[in-house]
């Protein structure tokens, strides 16, 4: 009986182990499901990097600078991420995640300030909300609450933890269309309310939950946005932006996962302050230039987050380095946050020995908290192996390379600058975009602005030229938005159509990033341009700023008579002045063949106009990082403008 019993208990055992591996196994393959493996890949160049061409390396906690790879190979790692809606793994997950979105929304004054279309900035944003909370509604099997606050120098409760669906839709569009603008801005008892909000609900929804219900096999994990939008400044309260950011350090949460993403509205935020509170890992900042488009930036969010797949992911590489945009640096590994489905991402990579070059992506899945991992290899060499390759032409990412490298000095610069005008005084934080920036500068910074305006000059040039050579367009300047094929030029080879148009698209964006910081290069709006262009570029969005301010012809910047409305939403041009005594002048990119730069400060290469060449910025979302279901979300949050 003994022994019979002990054999029974041995098969359980086998059967137990034998079920464990097998969902085990079953598992670890859905989860690769995520990762398209033919489509993501390593690719290296056919020349090996230039002489001329030096690198910043952190080699464990040392940085390396001025380091020459002339022997090395640099090359790009593609990651395509599966569109996981209708997989078998997401639906296993999917009824494990619960969203909360919490809307922290600037109710002052400023808000009814009218935009090009004569509709307020409340306007938009309450129309945007709507579409947002339409879409929720819409999307039941998401499983989405919201809880809603308005904030002037008091805060209103406007939607408290609201799970959205169609019977309260009707209700829950009426609450939000009673926000109204008045007031001043206080943003530290914004922030503050919002950290508290959040963790009281964390500590109600997991911590007081632990009963026998939510720890069963259905227990959700629970994803927290909050979501704070802003068009100004603080002008009462605390508004140190080191002391306010450690306001939204929450902290961890098991089972919960909390990010803050900052929005600001027009050329009158704080874009030194946003950019500091979204320095952490889970934050992020988006600057919406003109109102008319947020709903486009809150359906990228919202896609960023309905769709995340995986979780506080980092790239390790062997025989080789891989590029941190971030920190302008090649390392070993970096963190590139979280994956989403149905998107493509690019990292820029350099190898003495493409060969035996891999990357490993690890990571965890967001549902059910799995590690992930998978490993890209270099099929290099590797004759007749499934996807072997041979070294490509990768002129255009090497361009892109150069581009994000000149983003980030260009940023960098720009946001010094601002640091020094206002010498560490808690006061002048609140004026640091709006002041005049025409001081007498030492003459060792005015020689790191030519610099810099030649570097982006010369490379601007050098894209058009390559551009010019994809598809005998002719002139530049006829591209603009690239929609149809037939405005590409003459291509012969219809085979070649569609990834010539793609080559162009791809290019013309990065000459959209460095032509946008020219053209905002040394004024009061630099630093969140050259902010916005550069993490789009980085982080591979969809939308990004191109709307630069009206500036007002022969006038320069007075700051006493500075009309405080959003610059995108005045129809009379704005006045600005520069600090090396550069004026701007013209009536914003799309009517780019009126402006210009004059330089009297006698330098050569700014005797005659730097941008006089008639050149148009693209502005459509359907760019290289674009895909099906980011654009069909965005254009969700987006419909119906002319119905409110």
């Amino acid at each position: 009986m003994s022994e019979m019993t002990e054999m029974t208990e041995m098969n359980e055992m086998t059967e137990m182990t034998e079920m464990t591996e097998m969902n085990e196994m079953t598992e670890m393959t859905e989860m690769t499901e995520i990762i398209n493996k033919s489509e993501s890949k390593i690719m290296f160049d056919n020349q090996f990097v230039s002489e001329d061409d030096i690198f910043m390396i952190l080699d464990g906690d040392n940085i390396k600078k001025n380091v020459h790879f002339s022997k090395w190979k640099f090359g790009v790692m593609k990651l395509k991420i599966n569109s996981i809606e209708n997989s078998n793994f997401e639906n296993k997950q999917k009824n494990k995640r619960h969203y909360h979105y919490v809307f922290t929304v600037d109710c002052s004054g400023s808000m009814s300030d009218r935009c090009n279309d004569n509709r307020t900035k409340m306007d938009h944003i309450i129309h945007t909300l709507i579409n947002m909370i339409v879409y929720f509604a819409e999307n039941i099997h998401l499983n989405v609450s919201i809880t809603v606050f308005a904030f002037d120098d008091i805060l209103y409760q406007i939607v408290e933890n609201i799970v959205v669906n169609k019977e309260n839709l009707e209700e829950l569009i009426e609450k939000v269309k009673q926000i109204r603008p008045k007031g001043l801005t206080n943003i530290e008892k914004a922030l503050v309310n919002a950290k508290e909000y959040i963790l009281k609900y964390c500590h109600d929804h997991v911590v007081d939950a632990g009963n026998s219900t939510y720890e069963s096999a259905t227990r959700e994990k629970i994803i927290v946005t909050h979501i704070f939008m802003t068009d100004g400044d603080a002008n009462i309260g605390n508004n140190v932006p080191d002391e306010l950011k450690k306001i939204i350090d929450i902290g961890h949460v098991d089972d919960v996962s909390i990010s803050n993403v900052f929005i600001g509205f027009g050329v009158d935020h704080n874009a030194y302050l946003l950019k500091c509170l979204s320095s952490e890992n889970n934050n992020a900042y988006y600057f919406v230039d003109a109102l008319e488009k947020a709903g486009l930036v809150y359906g990228e969010i919202l896609h960023s987050v309905i769709f995340k797949v995986l979780e506080n992911a980092t790239i390790s590489v062997n025989n080789g380095y891989i590029y941190d945009w971030k920190k302008n640096m090649w390392d070993t590994k970096i963190t590139i946050g979280d994956l989403v489905g149905d998107t493509n991402k690019l990292f820029h990579v350099l190898s003495d020995n493409p060969a035996d070059f891999t990357c490993l992506i690890q990571s965890n899945y967001c549902g059910s908290g799995d590690y992930f991992e998978f490993t890209i290899q270099s099929n290099l060499g590797l004759e007749g192996s499934e996807g072997s390759v041979s070294f490509e032409d990768l002129t255009k990412y090497k361009y892109r390379q150069k581009t994000q490298e000149l983003l980030f000095e260009v940023n960098e610069y720009n946001f010094s600058r601002f640091n020094k005008n206002t010498n560490n005084n808690a006061f002048n934080f609140t004026r640091g975009f709006k002041m005049d920036m025409s001081i007498e500068v030492k003459d060792e910074t005015k020689e790191i602005q030519q610099n810099l305006k030649v570097k982006m000059k010369t490379l601007l040039d050098e894209m058009k030229n390559y551009i010019k050579t994809i598809g005998d367009i002719g002139d530049i300047g006829d591209i603009g938005d690239i929609g149809d094929i037939g405005d590409i030029g003459d291509i012969r080879d219809i085979g070649d159509i569609r990834d010539t148009s793609e080559d162009i698209k791809f290019m013309k964006l990065l000459c959209d990033d460095i032509y946008i910081c020219l053209q905002t290069f040394n004024t009061n709006y630099g630093a969140m341009f050259s902010c916005s262009r550069q993490t789009s570029q980085g982080a591979q969005r969809c939308y990004s700023a191109t709307q630069t301010p009206y500036i007002g012809r022969n006038n320069t910047f007075d700051d006493d008579n500075c009309d405080d409305n959003d610059d995108f939403c005045l129809n009379t041009p704005l006045k600005l002045k520069r600090s090396n005594n550069i004026r701007i002048d013209g009536l914003g990119v799309n009517d780019i063949s009126k402006l210009f730069l004059e330089e009297v400060d006698n330098i050569p290469y700014f005797s005659k106009n730097i941008c006089a060449d008639d050149y148009q910025v693209s502005d459509q979302i359907d760019n290289p990082y674009s895909t099906s279901s980011i654009l069909s979300l965005m254009r969700s949050c987006s419909t119906n403008v002319d119905e409110f």
